[in-house]
């Protein structure tokens, strides 16, 4: 029978369903085998835990402050595990009909820190033989979440993961840094020329700013900076923001030097002609810049949860944080005007990215058999 791998992500943010999605490429392409990608907040757990993905959207850009509140609230174990327990007993059928209605699966795959617990006991108390795996998509700021005892093998994308893990007393033997799962698009070399004739880009030096699957950021603020100041040619993905998409749009619209995108699955070939990537600190993407060599430079970041992407990119040498607009523009100009640009992708180069989302769907595969 034709084996089946069941997800769990919820779209709070991009990056878990990007994650999933190149792990799902590689399954299905190379293994035949068939990858479910519900989002489980959605559909396996009641109100108001159900409308969490929405909830996300509008306090990550309204109300960050309080959502590092929420994060480091229960950051402490007992207070996670209460916060699932709540979850358990307003949600028991719905995470069992959510099982169900999925089912048969041969594992579950978890890349989300907070998909772990009462899933994973949910899983135990009705499919006890079935195994279930933790991806690890965040990079320094590992949340309890993703501590989960009792699975059956967790997957870390850098070595320091390994570190907090192993602090905390988990066995080696369930640990494997397998680097970060990234589609395969990211490493295909492509035709610059090409691609900059296919979204009306001129010879330009490329700056590319991404305020994340919500665009989140002062987007707008250092668009204006880079229009006044430089002569880059300006490439903006909005994301989900529909709002903000429509008011670029309406601004720059007779802008040669502007280009305006929303929620976009081609973010490859945007980095491919770009310069320097101007965005917020998700993980995904920092990584996905990383894999085809565009420095960075982290304009704001999700309080808590993606703190640890920013140390991460500044020890590497990667690129820079600042969220101040003149000071964005400053740091870019020392990368696109200097030879610092050269010397951070060649940083870059050092991080092997390359082969990632193959060495788990494989190791995944040798787990089943």
């Amino acid at each position: 029978m034709k084996k089946r791998i069941l997800f769990l992500i919820s779209d709070t943010g991009g990056g878990h369903r990007s994650s999933a999605l190149a792990l799902a490429q590689v399954f299905s392409e190379k293994y035949n085998i068939t990858c479910l990608l519900p989002d489980f907040f959605r559909e396996g757990t009641k109100p108001p835990f159900r409308n969490f993905p929405d909830a996300y959207a509008d306090i990550t850009k309204k109300r960050n402050y309080f959502y590092g509140l929420l994060w480091y609230g229960i950051y402490p174990e007992p207070f996670y595990k209460f916060l699932n327990w709540i979850v358990d007993i307003t949600s028991p059928n719905g995470l069992r009909e959510f099982y169900e209605r999925h089912y048969p699966f041969d594992c579950v795959v978890s890349c989300h820190a907070l998909l772990n617990h009462f899933p994973l006991q949910t899983l135990r108390r009705y499919y006890h033989k079935i195994p279930f795996y933790i991806v690890v998509i965040d990079l320094l700021s590992l949340h309890t979440g993703w501590f989960e005892r009792g699975a059956d093998f967790y997957f870390l994308p850098i070595p320091e993961s390994e570190f907090f893990f192993l602090k905390r007393g988990f066995p080696k033997e369930k640990l494997g840094v397998y680097g970060f799962p990234i589609r395969k698009e990211f490493f295909l070399l492509q035709n610059k020329e090409e691609l900059k004739g296919k979204f009306g880009v001129e010879d330009k030096k490329v700056v590319l700013i991404i305020g994340g699957g919500e665009g989140i950021g002062q987007i707008k603020e250092v668009a204006s900076s880079f229009l006044k100041k430089t002569d880059y040619q300006i490439l903006i993905v909005t994301g989900r923001n529909e709002v903000l998409f429509k008011s670029l749009s309406e601004t720059y619209w007779s802008e040669r030097r502007i280009r305006v995108f929303g929620f976009v699955n081609n973010i490859y070939e945007l980095l491919s002609i770009s310069d320097l990537c101007i965005t917020k600190a998700g993980s995904s993407t920092i990584m996905e810049a990383v894999a085809k060599k565009v420095p960075l430079i982290l304009m704001n970041y999700t309080y808590g949860q993606e703190a640890g992407n920013v140390r991460w990119v500044e020890r590497r040498g990667l690129g820079f944080y600042e969220k101040e607009p003149a000071e964005i523009l400053i740091k870019a100009q020392r990368i696109l005007e200097t030879d610092l640009g050269g010397k951070i992708k060649e940083k870059m180069g050092k991080i092997n990215l390359a082969g990632a989302s193959e060495r788990i769907c494989e190791k995944i595969v040798q787990l089943l058999e």
